[in-house]
């Protein structure tokens, strides 16, 4: 396998070690999150008339080299 990748939900907590072992077995990592997207990010309630408008949004590494760590 020449690449291989990672996305997380809401942090990049996972990206760190992922790369590490990844450059370790001489796999190009390739690092993601994914997140949501809200309207009014400060609303609390929802209502069946007003829900909750969020959107989901995955963000991929553009950059071709990775830094190693």
């Amino acid at each position: 396998m020449s690449a291989l990748a990672l996305t997380d939900l809401g942090n990049m907590y996972g990206a760190f070690e992922f790369v590490s072992e990844a450059l370790k077995h001489n796999i190009k990592p390739i690092v993601g999150c994914e997140f949501y997207i809200s309207t009014d990010r400060k609303k609390l309630k929802f209502t069946k008339d007003d829900p909750d408008k969020r959107y989901n949004q995955v963000c991929w590494q553009k950059i071709k080299a990775v830094i190693k760590i």
